[in-house]
């Protein structure tokens, strides 16, 4: 038994994150990912710093997914998110990819930014999706130190953004949100 918890202590995420979802670090070994209670469900996904952990690292859910229904279009995405941050910050993000070069849009709320004690509360915002993307990149995320719990993430489209873009060829990632609960 003790054996095994040195070895979970020394990986940088749990071995089997919630289908459908990845955990991205920026260095090794700085964040421990968990399924723990959730607020409106039975589970919520939590980012933790480790020892190794700066100000300057940070660790990302995320979960890919076809831009193909989202082209051309504004969604919001919102979720319920809790914190225990020392000096670091949290909140939801999304990013729109085309066929190459840099984001097409990208939100991580770093301009309204989570800090410090915060019990669960729903976060939101709106993006404009546009025509060319081909993939959307979303979930929550840890900068800094602390911790992070997400419940329910939800993107939802809310109507169209400004056109006149053609569409590219689709990426084949997801067809649709999934696991948004963490429930698997």
């Amino acid at each position: 038994m003790r054996i095994l918890l040195l070895v979970q202590l020394a990986l940088p995420c749990w071995a089997q994150p919630p289908r459908d979802w990845q955990i991205f670090t920026s260095r090794p070994k700085t964040y421990l990912g968990t399924r723990e209670s959730g607020y409106q469900s039975k589970y919520s996904a939590s980012l933790t710093s480790t020892p190794q952990a700066s100000a300057s690292t940070y660790a990302l859910y995320v979960q890919d997914l076809d831009a193909g229904h989202y082209r051309g279009c504004r969604i919001r995405l919102s979720g319920w998110l809790r914190t225990r941050l020392d000096g670091g910050w949290a909140g939801l993000w999304l990013r729109a990819d085309g066929p190459k070069g840099p984001p097409l849009a990208f939100e991580n709320m770093q301009r309204q930014s989570i800090n410090g004690v915060q019990d669960w509360r729903k976060y939101q915002f709106e993006i404009d999706i546009p025509a060319q993307a081909q993939s959307l990149h979303y979930g929550a995320l840890l900068n800094g130190l602390g911790q992070i719990w997400a419940d329910n993430l939800k993107l939802e489209i809310i109507g169209e953004a400004p056109t006149g873009l053609t569409e590219v060829r689709k990426l084949r990632i997801l067809d649709q949100p999934s696991n948004l609960g963490f429930e698997q």
